[in-house]
Formats: structure tokens, sequence, C-alpha cells
């Protein structure tokens, strides 16, 4: 139901859902419907988010397509923007992201990877290791980028769109590629 309603399909679930949205969220400053619902499910996301436990700063925006694993262990600072189907998964290590952090559409930040050192045993069967991520202050990690376990992007840090970021990225390093290089450095302006 809810895909026919983001897509138009079922207009009457629309505004009935929209309704029970207004009643629970009201924002008299957006005069559309479209707006006003939109609005609703952004902070219905963040507010499920908070109540399991995921710390989140404040003026901040969260797309409602976002996925979070272990939310308990995601720590969010203030000003961030996590695009949409976004992908967070801190299974026993923390995700911390500081603030004023732009992360584009379609990344994932995984903190864990599946153990696969003996051939005879399955890869199922091997369990996984965690592994603490730390994105600092001032970020852009760019549209369908990969963040494996361990990583820290320093203050100031760029990923290029699509890069697999596999090792620590330095203070104002731009980063990109297959496994992710560093392409530039953040100068003065």
């Amino acid at each position: 139901m809810l895909w026919e309603i983001l897509h138009h399909k079922n207009l009457q679930a629309y505004y009935n859902l929209l309704e029970v949205l207004e009643k629970r969220i009201p924002d008299p400053n957006l005069k559309d419907y479209e707006s006003r619902l939109i609005h609703s499910m952004y902070l219905l996301s963040e507010n499920l988010a908070r109540k399991k436990g995921m710390r989140i700063g404040k003026d901040g925006s969260i797309e409602p397509t976002a996925i979070f694993i272990g939310h308990h262990n995601i720590e969010i600072g203030d000003n961030v923007i996590i695009g949409s189907y976004c992908n967070l998964r801190a299974v026993d290590e923390k995700i911390i992201i500081g603030n004023n952090v732009l992360i584009g559409q379609l990344v994932s930040i995984i903190g864990a990877n599946h153990i696969c050192k003996a051939k005879n045993v399955l890869i199922n069967a091997q369990g996984v290791e965690s592994k603490k991520i730390i994105i600092h202050d001032d970020v852009w990690i760019g549209s369908n980028s990969l963040i494996l376990p361990g990583v820290t992007i320093g203050e100031g840090g760029v990923v290029a769109g699509g890069s697999v970021v596999m090792d620590n990225v330095e203070p104002y390093h731009i980063v990109g590629g297959v496994p992710s290089k560093v392409i530039g450095k953040r100068s003065d302006a």
C-alpha cells in the first residue's frame, strides 16, 4: 500500500495516510499535500530510529528510505544529510558520523564482514568480524560509495561517487576509485 501511495496510484489511500500523519505531526507551514506527507514521513522515520536507540543530532535530514541495522550502535551528529536508499549496518561496533556530513544516495556503510578463511567450513558458519567506522566532521561521501569495516574518514575528507573505501582517508584528502586511492586534496579558498 505504501508503494502505491508514494507513486500516487491510489490517491484516496494517499490522502487517508496524510490525514493520519497530520494529526500526529502537524506542520501548518507546509501547504500542499505532497510536501506535508513527505515532511511527516521524514519525522516518523527519524523518531522510529531514535526509539530504537540511534543517536541523531539536530538540523539534519535522513531520507525515509535509508536502512539502519544496529540502531543502538549508530551515532549521527548535527546537520547531517543521509540520502535515499543508504544502508548503514553497525553489528557489534559503532558507526560514528560527525557534524556537517553529506552522504549521497545509495551509500553503504558496513561495519561488519563475513569471515571466510577456512575452506572446509561454510562461509555462513564462520561468523562475522565487526570494526568501528568513524566519519569525522565536514565529510562528503558521494553516491553509490561503499565504506568498509574499520575505516576512518578524516575531517574534511571527500569520497568520490562509486568508490570502495577500504583504508583510512586522511583529513582534507579526496579519494576515488575501486579500491579508493588519493586523487586530490582540498585547499584553502
